[in-house]
């Protein structure tokens, strides 16, 4: 393979660290990789506080060189929690500290020359750091969005629940003063939806022929000698959450909780399994309800994860009740796992179009009695082996290859 076009990586999340966005990270990374492009990443430090996933480091190509930036964590950690208790928290984007990332970035610019600057939304401050390489230099640049900042309902109800009210509304004007100088100024906007990019013309006239869209997708190369779990499970069928409950999501989980139980007390047979950072909060709603089937298991590598998720039948999928950007990472690797989706999520959101255009899976309504009628259709159709699994080949147009080709190409273009 020739590498055609060296570049400059710009992302607090990357492997080490688990979870969502480091395995969408190095998937980016590695498929960019394998169409030419080598780059040089800027990210977190080593001993950052945040679970470690040594499978994902394992997949780093070779060759791939990682510039670590500064970042004071321990006394980060307490000045959070004073901002917090006078009620002027950090904003959840984390637009602060933008100049740790800065600072190397710009002395690896200087010292390999690159073709363009990629960065990567997980804290607001990759953005900054890479608007003003893009100002100083005026290589092309392409940003990507994890979240829909001014649209995440995550970061705006946790906000108005611990600020004053003249804070949260000065963060959000600050957010979309910043996510203007990014649409303006970078050459390509990379968001995780169609529904995003809509979103975008939709609320700052973003230009349509600048934004692409991206999902999480899945990568197929993840899955390769992933074995089953050494992992039995009595009852059937098994519901999977694998992952975080995000803030907000706890009434939603403690709804869904509540329904299984009453299905279990009428006789429905069922194993429930959380894996994960979702387990404290799945434990203690399942301990409020009286729910005796269910399995929590602790962090894991990826690849163990995929490979307990092999042994699933169902695959739980939260969004907030007004987020229409609704579309959990772990959606498309329930999908590839042949996994039917029980999705408690907006009807007009991401998640709901995917399971509409693939028929994988059942909407789950967000008050509790409102959920048992779905509940008791996927339960009898599993029983009755009628479970739709149109999955397996609807899927493959989310693979992770076949979206940064499309990348790939946009990205010549601009260069």
């Amino acid at each position: 393979m020739d590498l055609l076009h060296n570049y400059l990586y710009i992302s607090f999340f990357f492997p080490p660290m688990g979870g969502a966005e480091p395995r969408h990270n190095l998937s980016t990374v590695r498929r960019l990789y394998s169409n030419g492009f080598l780059p040089t990443i800027v990210t977190s430090p080593e001993d950052y506080p945040y679970a470690k996933d040594e499978y994902l480091r394992s997949l780093i190509p070779q060759g791939v060189s990682i510039t670590r930036c500064n970042w004071p964590h321990e006394a980060q950690k307490y000045i959070q929690f004073a901002r917090k208790t006078v009620k002027i928290p950090e904003n959840p984007l984390i637009f602060g500290g933008w100049k740790n990332l800065y600072n190397p970035a710009n002395r690896v610019l200087k010292e390999s020359d690159p073709e363009f600057i990629y960065s990567v939304h997980g804290i607001g401050a990759a953005h900054l750091a890479a608007l003003k390489l893009k100002k100083e230099s005026g290589l092309p640049w392409v940003a990507e969005f994890r979240d829909p900042w001014a649209r995440n309902v995550i970061a705006w109800d946790y906000m108005k629940n611990n600020s004053w009210g003249w804070w949260w509304k000065y963060q959000f004007q600050r957010t979309e003063k910043h996510l203007k100088d990014v649409l303006e100024n970078a050459d390509l906007v990379v968001v995780e939806s169609p529904v995003h990019k809509e979103l975008l013309i939709e609320d700052f006239g973003a230009d349509e022929n600048k934004v692409q869209p991206l999902g999480m997708g899945y990568e197929e190369e993840y899955f390769h000698d992933v074995v089953q779990a050494p992992i039995s499970f009595p009852r059937k069928p098994v519901l999977g959450f694998l992952g975080s409950v995000y803030y907000g999501y706890e009434s939603a989980v403690e709804s869904f909780i509540k329904a299984l139980a009453t299905l279990e007390k009428e006789g429905f047979e069922f194993t429930l399994v959380s894996v994960g950072g979702a387990s404290p909060v799945f434990s203690k709603y399942v301990q409020k309800s009286g729910l005796k089937s269910f399995l929590p298991i602790s962090t894991i590598n990826l690849d163990s994860s995929l490979g307990l998720m092999k042994m699933m039948d169902f695959g739980v999928v939260f969004g907030l009740e007004h987020d229409k950007t609704a579309l959990g990472s772990k959606l498309w690797d329930y999908l590839n796992s042949n996994l039917v989706l029980l999705a408690n999520v907006p009807q007009d959101s991401m998640a709901a179009r995917v399971i509409a255009e693939g028929r994988c899976g059942y909407m789950l309504p967000y008050a509790e009695n409102d959920m048992l009628s779905p509940l008791r259709d996927a339960f009898g159709d599993y029983k009755e082996q009628r479970l739709m699994h149109e999955s397996s080949t609807f899927v493959k147009k989310y693979s992770s290859e076949k979206m940064v080709q499309e990348l790939a190409k946009k990205i010549e273009e601009i260069l």
